[in-house]
């Protein structure tokens, strides 16, 4: 009788723990977003593909921007401490989002100019991009959570 009974609440819990499990797909669109946007991310390291580290080369004034992309499709740039041109604002705003197959992120500046990169990695403690240039040169770009 006691297996029984055990096995009738057993099994409802089980069906539920599996369809949770399911449900939870690392790639669902909701992980990605929550991933992508709980974060402020910061550039610590840029390469060709093929080569080693670039990102001694980037002048102070890139190195120490910052990104953080909203739940509402914009993201905010952060000139940081050191900015390349006096003249612009510290604080440039412009939008993005991902690709159906959650592969790619597309972004447009506030400027205009559109941007794809393909995502090779996104976890909440890094995020590794892909973007081609017209050359057809492709760059890796590492970023880690901004801590201020």
């Amino acid at each position: 009788m006691y297996k029984k009974k055990a096995l009738t609440l057993l099994i409802p819990v089980l069906a539920i723990l599996l369809l949770f499990y399911t449900s939870c797909d690392k790639n669902s669109d909701t992980a990605y977003l929550y991933k992508l946007t709980g974060t402020t991310w910061k550039l610590y390291d840029f390469m060709r593909e093929s080569d080693t580290s670039l990102f001694k080369y980037l002048d102070t004034c890139i190195k120490d921007n910052s990104i953080r992309y909203f739940a509402d499709g914009t993201f905010t740039e952060n000139e940081g401490k050191f900015k390349c041109d006096p003249t612009d604002p510290i604080e440039q705003r412009g939008t993005w989002s991902f690709n159906s197959e959650m592969t790619q992120l597309n972004t447009t500046d506030n400027k205009g100019i559109k941007t794809i990169f393909d995502i090779i990695k996104l976890e909440r403690d890094q995020l590794k991009l892909r973007y081609t240039d017209t050359a057809d040169t492709k760059f890796l770009l590492y970023f880690n959570p901004y801590l201020d």
